[in-house]
């Protein structure tokens, strides 16, 4: 079930990335994300009514952790693709948002993948750099890089604080995760002097984003709170192929032929894994 889980939760980010991307360019990116995560609070909300739900402060502290530290992770890898280019910034963030809770999972929960699902995991992010990989490459690379590493790793700190949710505390680590969201975007955009809510016109396509990503977040919470972290983030972190994917069906993003073979590889590597 830890496979199923996380494949759930990358099909729901890849579709909550084609609903984001048709108002990305109509608003600020922090006055958008303060939607984002508004709606992601009312699904977390939705969530305690049907997922049997304990109020404990420590795992409601690691969820608001995480849901900095993921909201850090997306201001940083903003920044790495306008600093060099999403052929850059992509391969190297999609990696480690696996890598690391993987390599937690296995180094210090002592979780022990058999060998097939270790093969799956190589075919898994060998394709995800296949498939987000494109040979435009500008600005400053140095620069572009080095965020691109703290983005991925913040993602993965965010991933094993999540991991570290007990089960009994269900779906409030959600609803944590959420709020420290809109409170850090608020501030950011208080700070930098943006509108805190974007125009009227734009508001739903990011609330259905939230919607569509906290249930992404619901389905990581049910998978590492009920078995393993390294292979319900790996299964996760293939959402990156499901995005390209969607982006090309829907809205006409191009497909080149070796991030089609790289779509290919990740859903074989996640069939691996849950056959293994």
């Amino acid at each position: 079930m830890a496979v199923f889980w996380g494949s759930l939760a990358a099909v729901l980010i890849g579709v909550s990335d084609l609903v984001l991307i048709r108002s990305s360019d109509k608003a600020h990116i922090v006055t958008i994300m303060v939607l984002v995560s508004a709606g992601g609070v009312l699904t977390g909300f939705a969530a305690l009514l049907v997922v049997d739900s304990t109020i404990r402060l420590g795992d409601m502290a690691l969820g608001a952790l995480a849901g900095m530290s993921m909201g850090a992770a997306l201001a940083l890898y903003v920044v790495s693709m306008r600093a060099t280019s999403v052929s850059v910034t992509s391969p190297i963030v999609a990696v480690l948002n696996s890598l690391w809770p993987f390599g937690y999972g296995v180094l210090i929960n002592d979780e022990t993948p058999e060998r097939l699902a270790i093969a799956g995991v190589a075919l898994g992010l060998l394709s995800l750099v296949v498939t987000t990989w494109s040979p435009e490459s500008t600005g400053n690379l140095a620069r572009g890089v080095a965020l691109a590493l703290l983005s991925g790793t913040a993602y993965g700190l965010g991933n094993i604080l999540l991991g570290n949710t007990s089960e009994a505390s269900g779906m409030w680590p959600a609803v944590t995760h959420r709020s420290a969201g809109v409170v850090m975007f608020l501030v950011v955009a208080a700070v930098v002097g943006l509108p805190r809510l974007a125009p009227p016109s734009v508001r739903l396509s990011p609330l259905v984003a939230g919607f569509l990503g906290t249930g992404a977040l619901v389905a990581f919470l049910i998978g590492v709170q009920g078995g393993s972290l390294s292979i319900v983030s790996v299964s996760m972190g293939m959402f990156p192929a499901v995005s390209v994917g969607l982006l090309h069906l829907f809205a006409g993003h191009p497909l080149r032929w070796w991030q089609a073979v790289g779509i290919g590889g990740a859903i074989t590597g996640v069939a691996v894994i849950a056959v293994a």
